[in-house]
């Protein structure tokens, strides 16, 4: 784009062109502060209670919230249970759309309870599980599949199981084609889980 700047010398008015690059695209970014995680999760147990979906809210991951602003009003359009990434979901906007776009939260849960009970069952099943072993869920050599979450992101990837388990037991396990050895928690048939 070319621009003209005029330059006043005395009372004569002289026009000189300047080359200038101007951006296509503009990103502003809000300096503002935002809504914390807590807060968002405080909205999302309010809002679950009064539609009687929820009892509360257990580990709670709010990584698709991006910079939504601190006065912003939220509202909770959609609750969901992701049965294959077992975990509650709720989707929110906020009431004014220049405000913030529609995002994504999460909470591991059990879909036959309310997310806050889960991890206390959660808790209770593994203990169960120590004192009373049941039948192996993986053995040694087997291939199974490990969930590894972290900060909102999760992992789905084969391992090779080294050890036999039961459910709620470590295992050792490895990555294919990787000399690495890690432990993972016996979750299921075939299924590890491992977090950070």
């Amino acid at each position: 784009m070319r621009c003209l700047a005029f330059v006043l010398v005395g009372a004569a008015l002289l026009a000189a062109p300047l080359h200038a690059q101007v951006p296509r695209r503009v990103a502003g970014m809000h300096a503002d502060a935002t809504k914390s995680c807590a807060e968002i999760e405080r909205f999302v147990s309010a809002a679950a209670k009064k539609s009687d979906t929820l009892s509360g809210l257990g580990d709670f991951h709010c990584a698709g919230a991006h910079a939504v602003p601190a006065g912003a009003q939220l509202e909770l359009t959609k609750t969901a249970w992701n049965g294959a990434l077992r975990r509650w979901e709720f989707a929110l906007r906020c009431a004014s759309p220049e405000d913030c776009v529609p995002f994504l939260v999460w909470a591991g849960g059990d879909r036959n309870s309310s997310v806050a009970g889960a991890s206390a069952s959660s808790q209770s099943i593994w203990a169960n599980a120590a004192a009373n072993p049941g039948p192996q869920l993986v053995k040694a050599g087997q291939t199974a599949t490990l969930t590894w979450d972290a900060g909102g992101i999760r992992i789905v990837a084969p391992v090779t199981c080294l050890d036999a388990g039961t459910l709620g037991q470590k295992v050792r396990i490895r990555f294919k084609n990787a000399v690495a050895i890690l432990r993972a928690q016996v979750v299921g048939a075939g299924e590890l889980q491992a977090g950070l």
